[in-house]
């Protein structure tokens, strides 16, 4: 089974939201730092004329005793080919010079 390079791959974690006192307050929160090597990846794509479409995984984390509503999220670059710019598609040069077959 072959896997595919998504690139850059970021993580983070929702938790309970142990504030929420009412029903319009979100029941999971978190926060994340997007890595210099996650950014330039993104810019990379945009300069070459593409939005980066960010790829989401998430799993329930049971592992940790109490809390075990907890969410692991991953996240990565869908359309990321690579640090190179994706080569210019090659066209059939034409020299006049040339003898034809016919």
């Amino acid at each position: 089974m072959s896997t595919k390079d998504y690139g850059p791959r970021e993580q983070f974690g929702l938790f309970t939201n142990d504030y929420k006192d009412a029903a319009n307050k979100p029941d999971k929160t978190g926060s994340f730092v997007l890595s210099r090597e996650f950014l330039k990846a993104c810019v990379t794509l945009v300069k070459q004329g593409e939005e980066p479409k960010i790829r989401v995984s998430a799993w329930v984390n049971e592992n940790v005793p109490g809390k075990k509503d907890n969410i692991r999220v991953f996240m990565q670059i869908a359309n990321y080919a690579g640090s190179a710019p994706k080569p210019a598609p090659k066209q059939a040069s034409f020299d006049e010079d040339d003898d034809m077959p016919w």
